[in-house]
């Protein structure tokens, strides 16, 4: 069983443009792994425009059998809460209406289009409050923030607290 980061990226043909289906066949994963590593930014960062098709939980299902595949679907639901937080805060510092890269399946640049170039952080802001309103992650965290925020600054300051709470081992605070 895989269980640690070394041990996937010493696998022989792992690349950026990988097949999950290739290595769920020949090697048995742990839960952890596949959240930290398959299901995160490790292995999908540089080609998010194949990882909603590509690992699935039908195929986590039927080639990693040992894995309960109700609890994944929850872990990894919880997963997605912990990422589209860190994502939201990354867009929050970044300011990236700048410096996005406009990429056919770039979920932020989708995003972050929707926005007028000269009013986008006002509207930033507003989801935002609404996102940590609800978001799994914030509400578990108990941020205690003083909602609504309504500055550039305070926005920041708080995006990068959140960004500091989200450990580098997903899984290690999974379940929500």
């Amino acid at each position: 069983m895989i269980t640690t980061k070394e041990e996937v990226y010493s696998i022989k043909g792992l690349g950026s443009h990988y097949h999950p289906e290739r290595y769920l066949k020949k090697y048995k994963f742990s839960k952890e792994i596949l959240l930290d590593i398959f299901c995160s930014e490790d292995l999908v960062y540089c080609f998010e425009d194949y990882y909603y098709d590509d690992i699935t939980l039908k195929m986590i299902q039927e080639l990693q059998p040992h894995i309960d595949i109700e609890e994944f679907e929850i872990l990894w639901t919880d997963l997605d809460e912990i990422r589209t937080i860190e994502l939201f805060c990354d867009i929050i510092i970044s300011e990236p209406k700048l410096n996005i890269s406009h990429y056919k399946y770039n979920l932020v640049s989708n995003y972050i289009d929707k926005y007028d170039l000269n009013n986008y952080y006002e509207k930033l802001l507003i989801d935002f409050n609404k996102l940590l309103e609800t978001n799994k992650f914030s509400l578990k965290y108990n941020l205690d923030l003083n909602l609504p925020i309504i500055t550039k600054e305070q926005a920041k300051e708080i995006a990068a607290k959140i960004i500091k709470l989200i450990p580098l081992n997903y899984s290690s605070i999974l379940p929500l």
